[in-house]
């Protein structure tokens, strides 16, 4: 409540003090009152022309608008008045990466690295930028560099499960998966994911038919779950199995071309071969450039 009533208070200021009026600016951003924001942020910056917090808050707001010229410059701004703050370089490198100015990033992250070696969201962004690479091995140290130090954060190890899956480094992705379920036991999406990897390479097909399971249990009506224990059943050689998970999925999902091609897959083994086409053929129409899907239609 007391927190509640100073909110109050800010955002009831009409007069010049720049701190005051960069915290309402602050609190309208995370109210997501963008104009409302700015326009308090500069008047922050009228009234303090060397405030690099608001010139930051500034550089958020034209992110969300999509601005990111506008956003770059004004963490330029940030940086220019208060060069010793690593959030500040990190904002300016993530938004390089948007802007796609490959050559400009490689060599921010170098110098940011040099000063702050072990900042977790420097080191996150060098693994982002590397993993966009061929060289997506450089990525891995980065980010163990940025998990070291925000252990907790889901979603950094799921990118780097993406890392060790895309490279066949199965195990290291499956160590991943342990930290992740650790973290959160119900996470049906890494339950999924770590079976369906598995069943692609068609390796350790009773684990991964326990942990989709696990996911379905959390999850029973989710068509990509459905469809990951059809590809199971699939790889089993248990093709009716597979058909009745696959019909299902279907039946949740019907413009995903992985699950239509799924099941053509398994019609086909079960030697209707003209309704397996049927399938390539809808799946073609969401991925028409699948070079795979046209060989099989083409069969």
């Amino acid at each position: 409540k007391k927190a509640d009533s100073i909110c109050d208070i800010l955002l009831s200021y009409k007069g010049t003090d720049p701190e005051y009026l960069r915290l309402k600016g602050y609190l309208l951003y995370e109210n997501n009152d963008l104009t409302g924001a700015m326009k308090n942020l500069l008047l922050s910056i009228e009234f303090n022309p060397d405030d690099d917090l608001s010139y930051y808050y500034m550089a958020r707001i034209y992110y969300k608008l999509s601005q990111y010229d506008k956003a770059l410059n004004y963490i330029k701004k940030a940086i220019s008045i208060n060069p010793n703050v690593p959030e500040y370089l990190s904002y300016k490198i993530f938004l390089m990466i948007i802007k796609k100015e490959r050559k400009e990033v490689f060599y921010e992250i170098k110098n940011a690295l040099k000063r702050y070696s072990d900042d977790p969201g420097i080191n996150y962004l060098a693994g982002f930028f590397f993993s966009q690479t061929k060289d997506k091995k450089k990525a891995i140290n980065f980010y163990k560099k940025s998990l070291k130090y925000d252990s907790l954060n889901s979603n950094k190890w799921f990118e780097l499960i993406m890392i060790y899956e895309s490279l066949n480094m199965v195990e290291n992705a499956e160590k991943c998966f342990e930290k992740v379920i650790k973290i959160d036991s119900l996470n049906a999406s890494a339950y999924n994911y770590w079976g369906y990897m598995l069943a692609e390479r068609g390796i350790k097909l009773e684990l991964a038919m326990k942990l989709i399971e696990k996911a379905l249990q959390i999850e029973p009506n989710n068509g990509y779950y459905l469809d990951s224990m059809g590809w199971v059943y699939y790889k089993m050689g248990e093709y009716e199995k597979a058909k009745d998970y696959l019909y299902n999925a279907l039946q949740v999902l019907d413009s995903d071309p992985v699950i239509f091609e799924h099941y053509g897959d398994v019609l086909m083994k079960l030697g209707d071969v003209n309704r397996a086409k049927e399938f390539y053929k809808k799946a073609l129409k969401f991925d028409p450039k699948n070079k795979n899907l046209l060989k099989k239609v083409g069969e």
